[in-house]
């Protein structure tokens, strides 16, 4: 009776044994997965940090580059109004200079009536 209760004893050890060995384990592999967790969690926070970041900058370029097409609109109506002031100053020049020839040719033409009718 005694060594059967030994014998259970020794059987009942050994399993106990086994499942403490085997709760080590799962409380290891549970370890090892919290760790991977919080670095999959701290890797998560970084990258949304990043691309936050990066929201941002591009936000702004977006702004800078709708200013930059403001301006680049606002050059080309100077430009614009710049180019056909231009033409204006062109056309006026070429109508003085008409005016210029035509008020040479009346001269010239009244300087030769004035010398005919000195002779």
């Amino acid at each position: 009776q005694q060594n059967k209760k030994a014998d259970e004893l020794r059987r009942v050890s050994a399993r106990s044994g086994s499942a403490e060995q085997l709760v080590r384990a799962k409380e290891a592999e549970v370890e090892d997965l919290r760790r991977a967790y919080e670095g999959l969690a701290l890797d998560n926070r970084r990258l949304q940090s990043s691309v936050s970041q990066l929201e941002r900058e591009a936000a702004s370029r977006e702004a800078l580059l709708s200013a930059k097409a403001d301006e680049v609109e606002s050059l080309t109506a100077a430009s614009q109004a710049t180019q056909a002031q231009c033409s204006q100053y062109v056309m006026d020049l070429q109508a003085f200079e008409r005016q210029v020839d035509s008020l040479s040719r009346q001269l010239a033409h009244s300087e030769s009536e004035a010398e005919e009718l000195n002779r």
